[in-house]
């Protein structure tokens, strides 16, 4: 048995050549690890190695199939729980399985496991809950740690034998069709941006399913104006894609809201010495362009013009395009408030406030609008009327100056 050094787990180049010198038919890393030593290196000849197993992080659907793409290899998934004293879960991963994130798989002997509500009832296949872990393998709890203990560890509904407990994994999770259980992300991997709470590691899911993506970090930072955004940290093969075709990519799979504002490319990510990204390491500062207006280009029909003077009058800017983000313009909480009561009075029409978080361009909140509950006719007549009651304010504000 091989054992790496900290030192050489910390340089993948040393850990690299350590692997190819040794030959080892199998090697347990962190998925992080494993995508990193699949970086520029000539491991399609590694004809020697049998097995990987993985543990401690995600293991995303793009990293596997690289993986079948790469060796000749067999790869194991083991999901390991803080609160357990042994791996909780294994998956033996299967070549073209379609499946965007790995399956933690099934609980191993004399462990159990739940896909749990806050008030501690199992949820049906597919339905997203807590993961919650029980068994022989438990741990007592953390040692000196009793207001943690009790935190993360709860009396067992289920089981039949006294004092039986559960350990609280803070992973959201849902079981799949075939019984196995799917990892979605930890709950402490979750943000808060303009209201909503977003999975990072969701988000660096769909980055790294980019075919230009090679790794791929989010995490939240302060824009120029002190508002917290997703930034994400890109490594790619060769030349990394740009901003732009990195939004539209993502655009396909997240809503707006859960898209980094900036991108900055690196040649790699920093990673700890077990392998795991090191976002303490990553870079603060931000391009002066991540936040870079888009082309303006003009409201074209009745409602664009009606939402432009909207956002116009609140944000307190000259002008707006159709394509242009609320946020970037200055948009905060209370003044999407405000436009939201005066589109509703102009509109005469009830729209759901969290609407206009997610759908933050002119162009995308006209769309939704046109195909929203009230058709498209209904919205122009509102606009329409909107305008006339405008155009009658201006008439009588003109004739009191002429007086």
């Amino acid at each position: 048995m091989l054992i790496a050094k900290p030192e050489e787990r910390s340089d993948v180049a040393r850990l690299r050549s350590v692997i190819e010198a040794r030959r080892p038919t199998a090697l347990h890393c962190a998925p992080a690890l494993l995508a990193a030593l699949m970086r520029d290196s000539d491991l399609e000849s590694s004809h020697w190695l049998k097995k990987v197993t993985c543990s401690g992080g995600a293991l995303s659907g793009e990293l596997q199939t690289r993986f079948f793409a790469t060796f000749d290899a067999e790869l194991d998934y083991l999901y390991n729980a803080d609160g357990n004293v042994a791996p909780a879960l294994f998956s033996s991963c299967q070549r073209e399985s379609g499946r965007r994130f790995a399956p933690a798989g099934r609980p191993i002997a004399n462990t159990q496991a739940y896909i749990l509500d806050g008030a501690l009832q199992a949820l049906p296949v597919g339905i997203a809950g807590e993961l919650y872990i029980g068994g022989e393998g438990l741990a007592r709890g953390f040692l000196n740690r009793p207001e943690l203990t009790a935190e993360h560890f709860t009396p067992d509904p289920f089981a039949k034998r006294a004092g039986a407990r559960l350990y609280r994994t803070g992973e959201f999770a849902r079981h799949v069709a075939d019984g196995a259980i799917e990892l979605l992300g930890r709950a402490d991997d979750l943000v808060k941006v303009r209201g909503f709470h977003i999975n990072v590691e969701r988000v660096e899911i769909v980055l790294r399913e980019h075919a230009g993506v090679r790794e791929a970090a989010v995490v939240l930072r302060e824009d120029a104006k002190g508002v917290e955004r997703l930034a994400a940290y890109v490594a790619g093969h060769g030349i990394a894609p740009t901003p732009g075709e990195l939004r539209d990519y993502m655009r396909e799979c997240l809503p707006d809201y859960a898209i980094p504002f900036a991108f900055i490319a690196l040649d790699a990510l920093p990673l700890t010495p077990d392998g795991d990204v090191d976002r303490r390491a990553l870079p603060t500062t931000l391009p002066d362009d991540s936040a870079a207006p888009t082309a303006y280009v003009a409201a074209g029909t009745l409602l664009e013009e009606l939402v432009t003077g909207v956002w116009c009058e609140v944000l307190g800017v000259e002008r707006v395009g159709v394509h242009d983000n609320f946020f970037d313009l200055g948009g905060r909480s209370m003044l999407v408030v405000q436009a939201h009561g005066k589109l509703q009075r102009m509109l005469e029409r009830e729209i759901p406030l969290l609407d206009l978080f997610k759908y933050t361009t002119v162009r995308a909140l006209v769309d939704y609008l046109n195909s929203g509950g009230a058709s498209e006719s209904l919205i122009e007549q509102g606009a329409e009327r909107a305008e006339t009651r405008k155009s009658s304010m201006r008439r009588r504000r003109n004739l009191r100056q002429q007086r």
